[in-house]
């Protein structure tokens, strides 16, 4: 289970990345500055610890360093703001013993997705080991969890010890913390092996999902030109590919359904995978060399080609998994399709046979047979 990007795989514009990470600080800050005018020592320390990580890439490598803020994060943020309702309003009317226990649950969930950013951040660059030990990385996200709810109350102790700031009335409330706690941190161990073992975001509920499914517009990149070039420079990964050309063989100059069938395939990996951008009409450097416009009448005729070669082959019910856009790059129009990530198997129906592709690092690769429904069964259910 990784961070997820946003959908299509693609990233955000420096200014959308900017006002992302902004937007989650700003929320954090307002809800230390209300726990501290409402003397919530608990809401205050949570959301100064979530702002404190938020800003980790900008203290450490200024605003490079920032990343596209995942359903981590803002779980983190909604999570402190249930937390902070919980405890200035909800636990003062007459169910207050009901819900201080949720309130105590709700950090312990915050606890636990520090643990597993931090045990993410640990095994970084290995991530066969996150998805061949889930077993191993939920245990390690309970613990470490249950280690941060252990330090808090060391600390709140140490507090009273020094200053008399009475954090703590007694054992009784202490042991309900530290209960809560470890209470929430299993919780979210228990929803990390689940995420890791089937490959699906049940980590988070499906409310967080779609919200940022149908709110694509924020997370879509958009067609800035100075960005897009950003972008080919960091070559082919596992969610960007290149293609020379749509149909036309440059080697020969004449049409060839294998280069539709190259295309075809890759964009049919990206939904299978955790989506991706294709770019046709960029070489395997990044450099834009223009799409075959000379096979074409005209550039609505390329578009048009384009989207009866997808709806043929791959299926009219999945177009609106892509997002195809001609854009001007250097002085050549190029192709970008964004393609986003589908809930059910997409299959390349071309020469009468169907084909089954995923994503395996830089590279679209076709699974048949028993992986193929192993994979298929683990994606999608």
């Amino acid at each position: 289970m990784h961070a997820r990007k946003g959908p299509g795989g693609a990233s955000l514009t420096p200014t959308r990345l900017l006002a992302a990470n902004v937007v989650l600080i700003l929320v954090s800050i307002a809800c230390a500055v209300i726990a501290l005018l409402s003397s919530a020592p608990m809401s205050f320390g949570l959301a100064a610890l979530v702002v404190l990580w938020l800003m980790l890439p900008l203290l450490n490598r200024g605003r490079s360093g920032w990343k596209e803020p995942t359903l981590y994060h803002v779980a983190m943020v909604c999570l402190i703001i249930l937390n902070l309702f919980i405890t200035l309003v909800l636990s003062k009317t007459g169910n207050g013993w009901l819900w201080s226990p949720v309130s105590e649950v709700a950090t312990g969930l915050i606890y636990g997705i520090f643990g597993y950013l931090l045990v993410q951040r640990a095994v970084s660059g290995q991530r066969g080991l996150l998805e061949s030990s889930p077993l191993a990385i939920a245990a390690l996200v309970l613990a470490t969890g249950v280690c941060i709810t252990t330090l808090w109350e060391i600390m709140e102790f140490g507090l009273d010890w020094l200053i008399g700031a009475d954090l703590q009335i007694g054992l009784p409330e202490t042991m309900m913390d530290l209960t809560g706690g470890t209470v929430g941190s299993l919780v979210f161990s228990s929803l990390t092996y689940t995420s890791i073992r089937y490959h699906k975001p049940k980590f988070m509920s499906d409310f967080l999902y779609g919200l940022v499914e149908t709110h694509q517009s924020i997370f879509v990149p958009e067609s800035d030109p100075l960005e897009i070039m950003r972008r080919l420079k960091e070559g082919e990964k596992e969610d960007q590919e290149f293609k020379s050309s749509l149909r036309t063989n440059l080697k020969t100059g004449e049409k060839d359904a294998r280069m539709e069938h190259a295309v075809l395939k890759t964009i049919v990996a990206f939904m299978n995978s955790q989506g991706g951008t294709l770019y046709v009409g960029v070489d395997d450097s990044g450099a834009p060399i223009g799409i075959d416009l000379q096979s074409f009448d005209n550039k609505d005729k390329f578009f048009l080609h384009f989207s009866n070669l997808f709806k043929q082959n791959v299926g009219t019910e999945h177009l609106p998994l892509i997002e195809p856009r001609i854009i001007a790059l250097d002085g050549k129009d190029v192709l970008q399709v964004i393609c986003h990530r589908s809930r059910k198997a997409v299959f390349l129906k071309m020469d009468n046979k169907e084909q089954y592709f995923i994503r395996n690092g830089a590279s679209s690769v076709e699974l048949t047979g028993i992986k193929m429904m192993d994979n298929i069964k683990n994606r999608f259910g």
